[in-house]
């Protein structure tokens, strides 16, 4: 990290308060705070240093918000997360920092996608032109929540973007 201009500081730091936001009011600015970390470290360091913010985001929100949490749902992907999370430290041995890049970009592109669709469906719902309600989160059955805890473990310790899979 010594080669780091003050222009790849200045991104960094935009990048780090774009998380922080992310974590307080707009989810989707993660996807930028990732990508620039993306653009500026090599892939594991990236991804490592990215941990480091989104966990000191998340302790915050924990100790602030515990009372509006689903535990329930918490507890039934936990035990699928953990493997996931596992299976994801072993990928990040495996990979080349070239090919980390490209998952990263990928996996921002294709998180993103659910997240425009819910903007569009968020509009339509309060222009009265959508009358389908969105599932209920406590209706997840153990298969689902299997497959979405070890998604989400995999690719938060991969690209640091298992936050926008929890939420759906």
């Amino acid at each position: 990290m010594t080669g780091l201009g003050p222009a790849d500081w200045a991104l960094l730091v935009a990048a780090a308060l774009l998380i922080g936001a992310a974590k307080t009011s707009v989810q989707n600015l993660v996807f930028f705070g990732v990508a620039a970390f993306a653009l500026v470290l090599p892939a594991r360091e990236s991804t490592a240093a990215v941990v480091v913010l989104l966990v000191t985001a998340d302790v915050i929100a924990v100790l602030r918000y515990h009372r509006l949490c689903d535990w329930g749902l918490l507890k039934r992907l936990l035990p699928f997360v953990i493997p996931g999370e596992i299976l994801g430290a072993f990928f990040l041995a495996w990979v080349s920092d070239g090919v980390l890049r490209v998952l990263i970009g990928v996996l921002l592109l294709v998180l993103l996608a659910p997240q425009l669709v819910e903007l569009v469906r968020g509009h339509r719902a309060r222009t009265g032109e959508d009358d389908e309600p969105a599932p209920a989160a406590s209706s997840v059955g153990p298969v689902v929540g299997g497959l979405v805890g070890a998604a989400a473990g995999f690719t938060t310790m991969a690209a640091n973007v298992g936050g926008p899979i929890f939420t759906w």
